[in-house]
């Protein structure tokens, strides 16, 4: 328990370091833009867009190591000979083939996201299930740790369970995360739900803990629909930035998944829990949420 405590101390000390740095990004980046602005000219244009596209590119690599931390992977996917995937978890210690997933209704496949990703993603599929939970994991984790929990969570509760792997973790660890590659991530997953497994919406739960709520409430914002079976945002944070400065009244051009600007957009149902002792997201982050 020591160790953890000090290791959340860490993660806590680091990411007001970055979130100071990106305040200071941000105010600098500011000025620089306003003031180019104010020379006017064609060729001060395109040094403006320039400067935009630079402060841009530093600003998502400071939110990435701010907000993304990525556990070594706890799973492997293998082609059969038939070609199916399979997917192995992985001992955590050892890294080696541990055991197979293979419980009734799962499968195993990968996504092609709107950036050019192929994030790992599976389902638990349980018979007459009237309902199907689209899950975005919290930090720190992947689908791979998330298993057993999500293939419980449609036993017990008699609904098909669908989860896919951020871009940057699990088997897709060489690539970077970031706040935009979770939007498409997520939306690769919702339109193989709609599109290939021809569920309707007002039959799709959309389910995002902790950092996760980012992808679930960005997408049920821009979907609009009504008919969406509803959103459960669990241990949700407001925005990045709130989670160390909960106190911010404006959100900040640089700050990143800013739910609290963007939930009253969804029209369906949303339910929201939170664990009153929760150290790394306060139940504060989801008070405020609501008007």
């Amino acid at each position: 328990m020591g160790n953890k405590n000090v290791t959340l101390y860490e993660e806590k000390r680091k990411s007001s370091m970055l979130f100071n740095a990106m305040s200071v990004t941000g105010q600098f980046a500011d000025g620089a833009i306003k003031g180019v602005g104010l020379l006017g000219g064609k060729a001060l244009k395109t040094l403006d867009q320039q400067l935009h596209q630079q402060v841009k590119d530093g600003v998502d690599h400071l939110k990435a190591k701010l907000a993304f931390y990525p556990p070594p992977p706890t799973y492997i996917l293998e082609t059969e000979a038939g070609g199916a995937l399979q997917m192995w978890l992985l001992h955590p210690e050892s890294r080696v083939k541990a055991s197979l997933v293979a419980a009734p209704g799962f499968s195993v496949f990968r996504l092609q996201t709107a950036t050019g990703s192929r994030v790992p993603a599976y389902i638990f599929e349980v018979q007459k299930a009237r309902f199907t939970i689209l899950c975005s994991h919290s930090n720190a984790t992947d689908i791979g740790h998330m298993c057993e929990l999500y293939r419980r969570l449609a036993t017990v509760l008699r609904v098909n369970v669908m989860a896919y792997e951020y871009t940057g973790y699990g088997c897709c660890g060489a690539q970077v995360p970031t706040e935009t590659e979770t939007y498409t991530d997520i939306g690769a997953a919702y339109a193989y739900l709609v599109y290939t497994k021809a569920t309707p919406p007002s039959r799709i739960i959309l389910y995002g803990q902790s950092i996760g709520s980012g992808p679930t409430i960005d997408l049920a914002a821009r979907l609009g629909y009504a008919d969406l079976a509803g959103v459960i945002i669990h241990s949700g944070i407001t925005s990045g930035m709130r989670v160390i400065q909960p106190q911010m009244e404006k959100t900040s051009w640089f700050d990143i998944f800013p739910n609290i600007d963007k939930i009253s957009s969804i029209l369906c149902p949303v339910l929201c829990i939170h664990g009153v002792e929760d150290i790394e997201a306060p139940k504060t982050q989801v008070n405020p949420t609501f008007p």
